[in-house]
């Protein structure tokens, strides 16, 4: 009894592992800026024929988003725990974006939803997640940046749960956002 016990607990953790290795979460079938119509310029490794750009110019305190849907493309139903907030991680970035969830039909805006709290995702099913936020202030982002440079959001981290374990993944986003540094003069 005891060898059949460990056999099916052994079994059911190597098929965790399994999924979790698999990472069946995927960018869903939409994507969203405040204005898609811009495109952007060259900046690093941004290849423009795999992914859509929006570009928008740095305006101190001006509001900034992005939103993608992700997707459960596994066999097995799944909870997305958490997403990490774009560029929390260091006050020098161009701008905070926060994760939210819209109401459903509605557009986003900054104040009008809600933060980002566990979503369930049957296989198949997907949700959509929004990045709202505001640039920041010239006081931090001086002498960081110069004239010709930006900032680009071009993935998401993501938290998902599948049964008894937890991992993370790194989506990539199908349209990038890149904020252009401060033009010359602009940030003084």
């Amino acid at each position: 009894m005891v060898g059949v016990l460990t056999l099916l607990v052994v079994c059911v953790a190597a098929m965790q592992i399994a999924m979790l290795r698999s990472a069946p979460i995927s960018h869903g079938s939409t994507s969203w800026t405040f204005d898609a119509a811009k495109k952007c310029k060259p900046l690093g490794a941004t290849d423009p024929t795999t992914v859509r750009c929006s570009e928008v110019a740095f305006s101190p305190g001006g509001p900034v988003g992005i939103g993608f849907s992700v997707r459960n493309d596994g066999l097995l139903p799944m909870t997305v725990v958490s997403v990490a907030d774009l560029g929390a991680e260091s006050p020098i970035t161009l701008a905070e974006l926060h994760a939210v969830i819209a109401p459903a039909g509605v557009t986003p805006t900054i104040d009008g939803s809600r933060p980002f709290t566990s979503i369930d995702l049957a296989p198949g099913e997907q949700a959509t997640i929004y990045f709202l936020g505001r640039m920041r202030a010239c006081d931090a982002v001086r002498g960081y940046w110069r004239a010709g440079g930006g900032l680009q959001f071009d993935h998401a981290r993501i938290a998902a749960r599948w049964l008894l374990l937890s991992t993370e993944v790194k989506v990539p986003l199908r349209e990038v956002l890149q904020i252009d540094s401060p033009a010359d003069g602009q940030c003084l």
